[in-house]
């Protein structure tokens, strides 16, 4: 898929590129000797470091280091706010807003991670002041930086200036390195012409005197809140991307940055229409950054005067003119400041435009496009559909302008597992199986089913087995867990369940979902590891059938801290959470099972069941495949601007960070989108590089790292966008699809599973002719063997864990796995999964199977045609599942 790039122009076509870089490097070398020893480069002489606030141990560290060859040991702190520092008085300038950073890493784990600040302590004549300049949770033993945005307001009577590094752990040693205090870097006006410029031509982009096409391929960089209650500071102080991030990005293969904007970055809402400084300097930062690596910016206001819009927008920006006429100045005041800059290559005017009517969005663009006219007739404008309930594409009377829509398709899909979000099963990619999930308007809900009450009268939690019931028509695309209660007086408490999937002969496919009911946590950012189907509480609502009746969260729980209950029910009373909404196949059967108790039940009783979604008539069943995928964009407005020859840009794309494995096929529909859009010459912009949902890289805390992306989707990326033929795991067989938690302690054994209940002889790979020495096993602490160092570890309740490994090249490779929440449970850990090493040339055909009944079998590993080394393992206690492992899952030990 290589393209005509958009940084292959830039670096060979920017206008006074030597001069800029010449700049750019003295403006570094004029404010990198701000910061004393930085690195500790010096060896044996820590000076001018010194120990601010008490007493503590510092010295040169020779194997912990972020760069070079030493960093600097904190230990035996004598306070919580002693740490290292270094006296700034005298170096620092009035007025300049300055970015401080620094390294550091824990000396070792700990089980309540601290917290790490960099600090500013300042004395003059009003007294001292003690300024956090970053606050920071250290999770880990890796480098992580600390970094944040300083301004020295005045120098009268200034007594002390220092910069020092504590955590609130007196007890905790530590490691800094690389500290940095760095000015804005210079921003040098391009004098281009208007051929320098990207610019519309039919349904293309060009650019330069020759009128060369390029395509746009980027991905997001967030750098905006959707909560008005926040100060430009949620920017200035983000770490959702720095320098480093545009090199990654070029790396990649992408051409093109759409920068999300926050309209706080240059404008305070108590001083309408007067434009900060620092609002400036961080655009031409970005600025400077991209088109120092070859990249365009889209610069897109993502939440524009009145707040961040999108559906159920219900902000100031439509009712009062007063904001449109202040994002009009903002863009006037954007536009004649950077007119001739190449490195911007469209303004994106307002992201997801909501008004009440469409007509109100083609009104003020407009007049917007008019205005920008006035200042700058040469950079393109992006023009979003509007999310109006009358939205639909249309074009306006500009021939530099591109049209925009955004693609998450299908939306159970592309959020699946999302803990966050409370969103559960979403199905796997390509399946012809399942019906792509249509849009609300073209569904509507079907019949509900239910199992066999619990007892009347009064009982106490027990597991209840559902009964299977079956999908009888194409027309029913999905199902939504339920609990009922009909013509009860008493009260129904539902708690934990799990919902299993079988084939068409009543053979167990796979357990669908196991969730609890749970209220939704406040800290639910720092929790984006555990259990995707904790079910929220707050998010069971009442759907009246044919009566009434009270819904309540109530303590009395099975598990955790909640459960549900319903009470005084009069006809059909049910709760259902349309977040756990599932796509099922026709012909194949589900099964709800779970917990309840019961006080004074009386009439049908209670139960669980399902609701069924249904298309509406004249809706059309559309399968979950790279066709449907053409259809959605097709139908998202791409026919319509085809066909008024303009051309189409997809700003925002992503898929669930939880997608991406070979049993969901997250890659594989990634890969079919970038082919359409190669295929209809479509730009579009990933969403996005850095957060927990779709993000490249999902950490929670800090800046991304080499360690923090999803290689295998950067990998992916990089061979796709270069023209490589990247290699794309293919979807395992129907039914293999893993659970993402363990299943309820009642949960029945299945028979009837010919895989499971035969000797997989045929499914065996051929063992080398030496066999692999004996393994040990311990009851305590792991041991290692001497072949491969695979390592055992035995647990409380008597099951074993192989770590199994192979040796390539006299290097020893292992695949990781963890166990999960429940027991007997073992699963993949994504986040220990990196690059297979290059010297495994080769990989057999086949896949590590998992059996209850026999062992965990590696894959095959080859080298030059020969087969290396092959193993398998014991028996153990795993419930009956079959177990997929992929066959790049495998790191160097």
């Amino acid at each position: 898929m290589k393209q005509n790039h958009f940084n292959q122009w830039t670096r060979q076509n920017l206008i006074h590129y030597p001069l800029f870089c010449l700049l750019f490097l003295l403006n570094s070398a004029a404010w990198g000797g701000l910061v004393e020893n930085p690195g500790f480069e010096t060896a044996t002489d820590i000076a001018p470091w010194f120990v601010f606030g008490g007493s503590a141990d510092l010295s040169v560290d020779r194997e912990n280091q972020h760069s070079g060859s030493y960093s600097l040991r904190v230990e035996n702190r004598q306070d919580n706010y002693v740490g290292p520092a270094q006296d700034l008085l005298g170096k620092l300038e009035t007025g300049v807003n300055y970015t401080i950073s620094a390294w550091v890493k824990l000396k070792t784990a700990q089980e309540a991670p601290p917290y790490f600040k960099l600090n500013i302590k300042r004395e003059d004549n009003r007294g001292k002041q003690y300024i956090e300049v970053d606050r920071m949770l250290i999770q880990h033993t890796g480098w992580i930086k600390l970094s944040g945005p300083f301004q020295l307001d005045s120098q009268d009577n200034l007594k002390a200036l220092s910069l020092y590094i504590s955590n609130e752990d007196a007890s905790i040693d530590f490691y800094v390195d690389d500290i940095a205090i760095e000015a804005p870097p210079a921003y040098v006006p391009t004098t281009a012409t208007a051929t320098d410029i990207v610019r519309v031509q039919g349904r293309d982009l060009v650019i330069g005197n020759s009128a060369q096409k390029i395509q746009l391929l980027g991905i997001n960089f967030t750098a905006y809140s959707d909560d008005l209650k926040d100060s430009a500071d949620v920017v200035f102080k983000s770490k959702n991307y720095e320098e480093i991030d545009y090199q990654r990005v070029a790396d990649m293969g992408m051409n093109v940055v759409r920068l999300n904007m926050y309209y706080k970055v240059f404008e305070d809402d108590d001083k309408p229409f007067q434009y900060k400084q620092e609002g400036w300097e961080w655009l031409e930062k970005n600025i400077v950054w991209a088109r120092k690596y070859g990249l365009g910016l889209i610069l897109d206001m993502h939440a524009p005067q009145g707040g961040y819009q999108s559906w159920g927008y219900n902000g100031p920006f439509w009712k009062k003119t007063s904001y449109q006429q202040r994002l009009t100045a903002l863009w006037v005041a954007i536009a004649a400041r950077y007119r001739l800059e190449p490195t911007i290559v469209a303004y994106d005017l307002i992201n997801e435009p909501a008004p009440k009517k469409m007509a109100q969005w083609q009104s003020y663009a407009t007049q917007l496009i008019a205005a920008i006219r006035e200042v700058d007739p040469y950079h393109a404008m992006i023009i979003e559909e509007s999310f109006s309930d009358d939205g639909e594409p249309f074009v306006l009377d500009d021939n530099n302008l591109i049209y925009d829509f955004h693609l998450y398709e299908t939306w159970a899909y592309v959020n699946q597992l999302l803990y966050h979000q409370g969103r559960g099963d979403g199905g796997t990619y390509p399946d012809p199986g399942i019906s792509a999930f249509p849009y609300h308007s073209r569904q509507q809900d079907g019949d509900w089913v239910g199992n066999a009450s619990i007892p009347t009268g009064n009982s106490d939690w027990t597991y209840y087995e559902g009964q299977l019931h079956p999908i009888s028509s194409e027309r029913i695309f999905a199902a939504t867990p339920v609990f009922i209660s009909e013509k009860n007086s008493g009260k129904a408490y539902f708690d934990e369940f799990v919902v299993h999937e079988y084939d068409s002969d009543k053979r167990y496919v796979r357990q669908v979902i196991h969730a609890e009911i749970e209220p939704k946590p406040f800290d639910w950012y720092f929790l984006t590891s555990l259990n995707p189907f904790l079910s929220y509480a707050e998010e069971w609502k009442s759907r009246k059938l044919s009566g009434s009746g009270k819904r309540s969260v109530e303590t009395e729980a099975r598990v955790g801290e909640k459960s549900i209950a319903i009470s005084n029910a009069s006809g059909v009373y049910l709760l259902r959470n349309e977040k756990m909404m599932f796509p099922v196949k026709n012909g194949h059967f589900y099964q709800i099972s779970g917990w309840m108790k019961g006080e004074k039940i009386q009439g049908q009783g209670a139960k669980l069941g399902f609701e069924f979604k249904v298309l509406k008539d004249g809706v059309e069943r559309s399968p979950f495949t790279k066709q449907h995928l053409e259809e959605t964009l097709l139908n998202a407005g791409l026919s319509f601007y085809r066909e008024h020859n303009v051309p189409v840009n997809v700003g925002e794309f992503g898929i669930s960070v939880n997608a991406f494995t070979a049993e969901r096929g997250g890659i594989r529909q990634l890969n079919d989108w970038l082919d359409l859009f190669q295929q209809y010459g479509v730009h579009a912009q990933y969403y996005r590089y850095h957060g927990v949902n779709y993000g490249l890289h999902s950490n929670v805390i800090g800046f991304p790292t080499k360690e923090t992306g999803n290689q295998d989707v950067i990998d992916f990326l990089t061979q796709k966008l270069s023209g490589q033929e990247p290699v794309i795991l293919p979807a395992p067989p129907a039914g293999s699809l893993p659970a993402p938690s363990g299943a309820p302690e009642n949960t029945p054994q299945i028979p009837g599973q010919d895989i499971l209940s035969t000797e997989p002889e045929d499914l065996i790979p051929t063992p080398p002719d030496t066999e692999p020495a004996e393994r040990n096993v311990s009851d305590a602490t792991p041991i290692f063997s001497e072949t491969c160092m695979a390592a055992y570890t035995s647990h409380a309740n008597g099951a074993t864990l192989s770590i199994p490994c192979v040796a390539v090249a006299e290097q020893v490779y292992q695949v990781v796995l963890q166990e999960s929440f429940s027991p007997f449970i073992f699963l993949l850990d994504l986040l220990q999964i990196n690059d297979v090493t290059a010297s495994i040339s080769n990989t057999d055909p086949c896949l590590g199977r998992y059996f209850a009944d026999s062992s965990l079998y590696l894959p095959c590993v080859r080298q030059n045609n020969t087969q290396l080394i092959w193993e398998a393992y014991f028996a153990h206690l795993i419930p009956s599942a079959l177990f997929w492992i992929n066959l790049e899952q495998l790191t160097l030990r």
